[in-house]
């Protein structure tokens, strides 16, 4: 599936246990706060990648990121 609504503590449990099944997430637009994340505990696999698309640098950084900022 390409999108399964939103993770996390609102989010429904079928997308949750995806997210926690994932190789890599790609996640558009979002600043993966700990209330989408579950405290992380949606993205505890070591091996998976995550990659983080947002319009703001200040958000590039964030959460072990390797930061690649186009303006």
């Amino acid at each position: 599936p390409l999108n399964m609504a939103a993770v996390g503590v609102t989010g429904t449990s079928a997308a949750n246990r995806l997210a926690e099944e994932a190789d890599v997430v790609l996640a558009v637009g979002t600043r993966l706060q700990d209330f989408t994340t579950g405290s992380w505990a949606l993205f505890k696999n070591a091996g998976r990648t995550i990659i983080g698309l947002n319009t703001q640098g200040f958000d590039a950084g964030k959460h072990w990121a390797l930061p690649l900022v186009c303006l």
